[in-house]
């Protein structure tokens, strides 16, 4: 499709089920001159053959299971100025959350990211909460954020690419709030936008039980290497390794949370080399949007005592 006013990109691996379904309910979307991008991560049964029945699907099959990098794929080949990127067990866009996209997006000419509500497919409660304020107060109020939650957003192609993409060698984890702080870096905004809602399945395929320990606690290294000023790397990585360690204890996961510190370290040498500092603008919308962050008693209480938490 050479025209189109929205490309959406879906990232899948080994989900054969969920794949189908997010297809078939996208080609249900009426509004005309809307492709469809599906990156396969070196599925074992090639997406190609899945979805052998359906008409209007550009597929991309990757040769190796490149993780987030599968995304920058899907941008990079997507022709509309506008992208959507999916995690293959996100559902649920319709016509009108495409419309207001796009009206957003047209408005706004500095706005570079939309985050969506994301909420459980079963129970419909809201989940993947990822941004620094609490839930209860924020969850139907649209906000400007420094995170951007990757299987559920829609993108300024252009931010996107300028910003450098998605660090690839984070395979996963922790490469949204890298991407947004680039974007703030050449003066974009991103938003939480609680009017556009999408279904998530937690699709279990592909998803092994110790990769939060391991790769949060490797990434969060990586991300202040690359982006953050000396005071905010030694706060960053005081709160959230400590938190990540409770975590672990809690569950079961020390050896991989240790895993990731050392991984992480050893790896900073040639992050570093990556290295964009944020501005001095940056950091000043990044200290504004901080005075909302939820007390340390608030997320230890939310966090810890919940066994099962969708971050």
């Amino acid at each position: 499709m050479q025209n189109p006013n929205i490309s959406i990109v879906i990232l899948t691996y080994n989900r054969p089920d969920s794949i189908i379904r997010n297809v078939r309910e996208i080609l249900d979307i009426s509004i005309e001159e809307v492709e469809l991008i599906v990156v396969d991560n070196c599925s074992d049964v090639p997406v190609t053959e899945i979805l052998s029945g359906f008409d209007g699907v550009r597929i991309i099959r990757l040769e190796e299971n490149v993780g987030v990098a599968g995304r920058n794929i899907g941008v990079s080949e997507a022709n509309a100025d506008i992208v959507i990127t999916l995690d293959d067990d996100v559902f649920g866009l319709t016509d009108r959350d495409i419309r207001k996209i796009l009206r957003l997006f047209n408005k706004r000419n500095k706005l570079g990211a939309i985050n969506f509500k994301v909420i459980d497919d079963e129970t419909e409660e809201q989940i993947n909460w990822c941004h620094h304020r609490k839930i209860e107060d924020w969850c139907d109020v649209t906000f400007s954020t420094y995170e951007i939650s990757e299987g559920a957003v829609a993108f300024k192609r252009l931010a996107f690419t300028k910003a450098g993409a998605y660090p690839d060698y984070f395979f996963i984890s922790h490469e949204g709030p890298d991407l947004a702080i680039r974007m703030m870096n050449i003066d974009y905004d991103i938003l939480y936008v609680p009017d556009i809602v999408v279904r998530h399945a937690h699709a279990p395929e592909g998803r092994p039980s110790w990769r939060r320990y391991y790769y949060d606690s490797r990434n969060i290294i990586w991300l202040a290497a690359r982006c953050y000023p000396i005071q905010l790397t030694l706060k960053r990585l005081f709160i959230d390794l400590s938190a990540l360690f409770v975590y672990a204890v809690r569950d079961g996961f020390v050896t991989y949370w240790a895993k990731g510190i050392k991984d992480g370290f050893l790896g900073t040498p040639k992050v570093y080399k990556d290295r964009v500092i944020m501005s001095k603008q940056t950091i000043k919308r990044y200290r504004a949007l901080e005075k909302y962050n939820p007390s340390f008693m608030y997320m230890f209480r939310k966090r810890v005592f919940r066994k099962n938490v969708n971050i």
